[in-house]
C-alpha cells in the first residue's frame, strides 16, 4: 500500500487506474432472477447514486479482496471492476472522496440522481463494468 497523507488538494485519479465496487449476492441475484438475465450480466441497478455519487474504491489504496472483506461478510459480496478512463468516456466524473480514516479509497462516480440521464449513465456503467468476483449464490 501507498503511504497516505491527507491535504487539502484534490487528488485526480490517473484515467489507466481501475475503481472496484461491491455487489452484495442478494441483491445481484435478485435483480438476475427479476430480469431473467444470465449469469455474469451486470445489472445497472448496482449504480444506484447515494448522497455524493456512486461509491467506488479507488485501486491505488485497497484490493479487490480487501474492498469485499471491508463490508460486512465477504461471502455476501462479489466485486465488479471499471476503469476510470472508460467512466470519464461515458461521460462521468470520478472523484477522490477518502472516508477518513477508514477508507481512504473510497472515490465517487458522478450521475445524475434521477430522470433519463441517471437511467442512461447506470446502463452504460453495465456494459463497463467486469466482475472479478463473482457474488455467491443464494440458497433458493
Amino acid at each position: 500500500m501507498v503511504e497516505y497523507r491527507y491535504s487539502n488538494l484534490e487528488i485526480i485519479i490517473p484515467s489507466q487506474d481501475d475503481l472496484y465496487r461491491r455487489i452484495p449476492s442478494k441483491m445481484y441475484w435478485l435483480h438476475i432472477k427479476k430480469l431473467g438475465a444470465s449469469e455474469g450480466y451486470i445489472p445497472p441497478k448496482i449504480f444506484t447514486p447515494v448522497i455524493n455519487g456512486v461509491s467506488v474504491e479507488w485501486e491505488r489504496f485497497t484490493t479487490p479482496k480487501f474492498t469485499r472483506e471491508r463490508y460486512g461478510d465477504p461471502k455476501e459480496n462479489g466485486i465488479l471492476k471499471l476503469n476510470t478512463g472508460e467512466v470519464r468516456e461515458i461521460p462521468h466524473d470520478v472523484k477522490h472522496t477518502p472516508l477518513r480514516p477508514d477508507n481512504i479509497a473510497h472515490s465517487d462516480i458522478l450521475i445524475p440522481e434521477s430522470g433519463v440521464e441517471k437511467t442512461y449513465a447506470r446502463k452504460e456503467l453495465s456494459k463497463i463494468s467486469e466482475i472479478i468476483i463473482k457474488p455467491p449464490k443464494l440458497p433458493d
